[in-house]
Protein backbone atom coordinates (compact mmCIF):
# COMPACT_ATOMS: atom_id res chain seq x y z
CA UNK A 1 0.00 0.00 0.00
CA UNK A 2 1.23 3.47 -0.45
CA UNK A 3 0.87 6.09 2.41
CA UNK A 4 0.90 9.92 1.37
CA UNK A 5 2.39 11.74 4.42
CA UNK A 6 2.36 15.62 4.97
CA UNK A 7 3.00 16.02 8.89
CA UNK A 8 5.62 14.25 11.00
CA UNK A 9 5.53 10.45 8.94
CA UNK A 10 7.49 12.91 6.82
CA UNK A 11 10.88 12.56 8.93
CA UNK A 12 12.45 9.62 8.29
CA UNK A 13 14.17 9.06 11.26
CA UNK A 14 11.12 8.84 12.65
CA UNK A 15 9.43 6.73 10.72
CA UNK A 16 12.43 4.10 10.80
CA UNK A 17 10.90 4.11 14.66
CA UNK A 18 7.56 4.01 13.59
CA UNK A 19 7.50 1.55 10.81
CA UNK A 20 11.14 0.01 10.21
CA UNK A 21 9.16 -1.50 6.70
CA UNK A 22 8.41 1.31 5.25
CA UNK A 23 10.31 2.10 2.48
CA UNK A 24 10.17 6.38 0.92
CA UNK A 25 9.48 6.36 -2.80
CA UNK A 26 9.23 10.15 -3.86
CA UNK A 27 6.99 13.15 -3.19
CA UNK A 28 3.91 14.21 -4.91
CA UNK A 29 0.99 17.14 -4.62
CA UNK A 30 -2.86 16.51 -3.27
CA UNK A 31 -4.58 18.93 -5.24
CA UNK A 32 -7.22 21.17 -3.89
CA UNK A 33 -5.96 20.22 -0.34
CA UNK A 34 -4.22 22.80 2.20
CA UNK A 35 -1.98 22.05 4.87
CA UNK A 36 -3.15 23.14 8.35
CA UNK A 37 -2.52 22.75 12.41
CA UNK A 38 -4.82 22.54 14.80
CA UNK A 39 -1.96 21.63 17.02
CA UNK A 40 -1.03 18.74 14.71
CA UNK A 41 -1.13 18.70 11.30
CA UNK A 42 -3.37 17.59 8.71
CA UNK A 43 -4.81 18.14 5.31
CA UNK A 44 -8.56 20.35 4.07
CA UNK A 45 -10.55 20.55 1.37
CA UNK A 46 -9.32 23.94 -0.63
CA UNK A 47 -9.85 24.77 -4.32
CA UNK A 48 -7.12 25.39 -6.57
CA UNK A 49 -4.69 24.87 -3.63
CA UNK A 50 -2.28 21.30 -3.60
CA UNK A 51 -0.71 19.98 -0.34
CA UNK A 52 3.68 18.78 -1.01
CA UNK A 53 3.86 15.30 0.44
CA UNK A 54 6.24 12.57 1.07
CA UNK A 55 5.22 8.62 -0.86
CA UNK A 56 6.09 5.57 1.78
CA UNK A 57 5.32 1.66 0.72
CA UNK A 58 4.28 0.43 3.84
CA UNK A 59 3.32 -2.99 5.08
CA UNK A 60 0.15 -4.07 6.70
CA UNK A 61 2.32 -4.32 10.05
CA UNK A 62 3.08 -0.56 8.81
CA UNK A 63 -0.31 0.63 8.85
CA UNK A 64 -0.90 -0.51 12.31
CA UNK A 65 1.47 1.12 13.71
CA UNK A 66 0.60 4.12 12.21
CA UNK A 67 -3.44 3.52 13.01
CA UNK A 68 -2.29 3.84 16.51
CA UNK A 69 0.54 6.80 16.46
CA UNK A 70 -2.45 9.10 14.02
CA UNK A 71 -5.38 7.81 17.04
CA UNK A 72 -7.27 6.39 14.42
CA UNK A 73 -10.19 6.26 13.93
CA UNK A 74 -11.28 9.01 16.99
CA UNK A 75 -8.60 11.75 16.45
CA UNK A 76 -7.86 10.79 12.65
CA UNK A 77 -9.64 9.00 9.81
CA UNK A 78 -8.59 7.34 6.79
CA UNK A 79 -9.15 8.72 3.38
CA UNK A 80 -8.00 7.18 0.14
CA UNK A 81 -6.66 9.29 -3.10
CA UNK A 82 -5.51 7.88 -6.24
CA UNK A 83 -2.08 8.26 -4.67
CA UNK A 84 -2.46 5.97 -1.91
CA UNK A 85 -4.34 6.52 1.84
CA UNK A 86 -3.73 9.29 3.92
CA UNK A 87 -4.95 10.19 7.21
CA UNK A 88 -7.06 13.31 8.01
CA UNK A 89 -8.53 15.06 11.35
CA UNK A 90 -11.51 14.70 12.18
CA UNK A 91 -12.18 18.05 14.02
CA UNK A 92 -11.94 21.09 12.79
CA UNK A 93 -10.22 24.38 14.07
CA UNK A 94 -6.79 25.87 14.05
CA UNK A 95 -4.15 25.66 17.03
CA UNK A 96 -0.15 26.35 16.58
CA UNK A 97 1.73 23.14 16.95
CA UNK A 98 4.84 23.25 19.42
CA UNK A 99 7.96 23.65 18.65
CA UNK A 100 9.66 19.96 18.19
CA UNK A 101 6.50 18.73 16.66
CA UNK A 102 6.84 21.50 13.95
CA UNK A 103 10.73 20.78 13.96
CA UNK A 104 9.95 17.20 13.07
CA UNK A 105 7.80 17.86 10.08
CA UNK A 106 10.11 20.50 9.09
CA UNK A 107 13.07 18.06 8.92
CA UNK A 108 11.07 15.89 6.88
CA UNK A 109 10.30 18.65 4.17
CA UNK A 110 14.53 18.05 3.91
CA UNK A 111 14.03 14.58 3.71
CA UNK A 112 11.54 14.83 0.80
CA UNK A 113 12.74 17.71 -0.49
CA UNK A 114 10.02 19.66 -0.59
CA UNK A 115 8.40 23.39 -1.09
CA UNK A 116 8.87 24.61 2.91
CA UNK A 117 6.72 27.78 2.29
CA UNK A 118 3.81 25.68 2.41
CA UNK A 119 4.49 24.59 5.89
CA UNK A 120 5.37 27.90 6.98
CA UNK A 121 1.77 29.54 5.67
CA UNK A 122 0.43 26.88 7.43
CA UNK A 123 1.70 27.90 10.82
CA UNK A 124 1.20 31.47 9.26
CA UNK A 125 -2.32 30.68 9.09
CA UNK A 126 -1.99 28.98 12.64
CA UNK A 127 -1.16 31.80 14.36
CA UNK A 128 -3.28 34.67 12.89
CA UNK A 129 -6.62 32.07 13.82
Amino acid sequence: MIYIAYGANLNKSAMRHRCPDATPIGSSKVKDYKLIFNNVASIVKSPGSHVEVGLWRITKNCEKSLDRFEGFPSLYRKKYFYQGMVYIMNHDGKAVPNKNYFETIAQGYRDFNLDRSYLDKALEEAYDH
